[in-house]
């Protein structure tokens, strides 16, 4: 018997468990985060747009994170998708903001969590492998994001 396919609503809701895990992560790092419910929401008129999550972090710097989740051993995240944080990270140099922004993707199913990205300043392809992925801290270390 073919298993049925998943509902958008089950894809929708792990790319919102993955934001609110990494919020948390970061505020249990003592890291001031928030998940935003209205990112994706990028309004090109107005070159306003707002990342998934956003963090204050200890040096100073703003952080925004564009976040996608996957069961698939490999993810690309296309310019149409960066588009949002690219204009944020642009945003907050405008008004004289250390602006950082990152590329996240979870790589999720089979019992794992495993995290890979790396940091954004043009709205390029960006390609993500399993085998080139770590537990969230680990990564959030190596993004420099912790010390």
């Amino acid at each position: 018997m073919q298993s049925k396919p998943r509902g958008i609503r089950y894809y929708r809701r792990r790319g919102f468990d993955t934001e609110r895990l990494l919020a948390k992560t970061l505020r249990d790092l003592r890291i001031w985060a928030f998940r935003i419910p209205a990112s994706g929401m990028y309004e090109s008129r107005r070159n306003m747009s707002l990342p998934d999550v956003i963090a204050f972090l200890p040096d100073g710097r703003v952080a925004g994170f564009q976040l996608k989740a996957t069961s698939k051993a490999r993810y690309t995240v296309s310019p149409k998708e960066l588009k949002p944080l690219v204009a944020f990270v642009e945003d907050g140099r405008y008004f004289e903001r250390e602006t950082v922004g990152f590329a996240v993707v979870r790589f999720v199913g089979r019992g794992r969590s495993l995290w890979a990205g790396c940091r954004v300043e043009k709205a390029e392809s960006v390609k993500f492998t399993l085998n080139d992925a770590y537990s969230l801290q680990s990564l959030l270390y190596r993004l420099g994001v912790i010390r």
